[in-house]
C-alpha cells in the first residue's frame, strides 16, 4: 500500500479536531499557524478524510509521481499558498517530421519554453517544469497539449518517449530511451508557503521521498 506525504490546511478554530482526526490515521505534526489558519504535515497510508470539517488536503504519493488535492467544505486558504510543481518530458527522433508540422509547433508553443533541452545520439529531449495551483484546470490543458503531440507521433509511426500526467497520476509511455542530459521521469512536488513574522516567505515542500524545510521555528518532521 502506498504512503502519502503532504499537508492539511484548516482554520485555527478547527485545528484541534483536525489534529485529532490526523492522529487516528497518520503520522502528523502541527507546523505553524498563520492569519487564523493552521498547517499540518503528515504521512499516512490513506489520504486523510476531514469529515465534516472545512479544510484542504494536498500532497504526493511516496515513491511515485502522483499527487492529490481535496477540499472539504468551503475552505479557501488565505494565510497559506499551496503550489504544485510537475515535471513533464518528451524525447523524439531528431529527424522527426511530425515535430516540424504546424499542429505540433502550435502544441509546443502552448507548452512554453522548455526548462531543459538536449540533443544526442539521434534523439532530442525536452523537459518542462511548470508550477500550478492545486486543482488548476490548466494542468489538464498542459497534459492535453503534450498528448496531442504524442497522438501525432503515433499516427506517423515515429518513435518517442513521454513522461506526463494522466489526471493526477504520473505516466511514462513510448519506446525511445531517455537522454542522460535531461531528467526524463514525471515528478510531482507540493509546497506550502506563508509569510513569517520576519516578513520573509517561509516554505515546506513535500516530495515523493521527504519533506524539505525552508522556514524558521518549524517542528522536526521526523517521519
Amino acid at each position: 500500500m502506498t504512503w502519502h506525504r503532504g499537508f492539511v490546511l484548516c482554520a485555527d478554530s478547527d485545528s484541534a479536531t483536525v489534529g485529532a482526526l490526523l492522529d487516528e490515521v497518520a503520522n502528523a505534526v502541527l507546523l505553524v499557524s498563520c492569519n487564523g489558519e493552521t498547517a499540518f504535515a503528515f504521512t499516512s497510508r490513506i489520504v486523510p478524510d476531514l469529515r465534516s470539517k472545512s479544510g484542504c488536503v494536498v500532497g504526493v504519493d511516496d515513491g511515485a509521481a502522483n499527487y492529490f488535492h481535496e477540499i472539504s467544505g468551503s475552505f479557501c486558504p488565505v494565510g497559506f499558498v499551496a503550489n504544485l510543481g510537475l515535471t513533464f518530458n518528451l524525447v523524439v527522433a531528431i529527424d522527426s517530421a511530425t515535430m516540424k508540422s504546424r499542429s505540433t509547433r502550435k502544441a509546443l508553443a502552448q507548452l512554453g519554453d522548455a526548462s531543459d533541452f538536449a540533443e544526442a545520439d539521434g534523439r532530442r529531449a525536452y523537459r518542462w517544469e511548470p508550477n500550478f495551483k492545486p486543482g488548476d484546470p490548466t494542468i489538464a490543458a498542459f497534459s492535453d497539449s503534450l498528448a496531442s503531440i504524442e497522438t501525432s507521433l503515433i499516427r506517423a509511426g515515429e518513435p518517442y518517449r513521454i513522461a506526463t500526467f494522466d489526471d493526477r497520476f504520473g505516466a511514462v509511455r513510448g519506446e525511445l530511451s531517455e537522454l542522460e542530459e535531461v531528467w526524463a521521469e514525471p515528478i510531482a512536488i507540493v509546497t506550502i508557503e506563508w509569510v513569517g513574522k520576519s516578513g520573509e516567505v517561509q516554505s515546506v515542500t513535500a516530495s515523493d521521498s521527504e519533506f524539505l524545510v525552508d522556514a524558521d521555528n518549524i517542528p522536526d518532521i521526523a517521519f
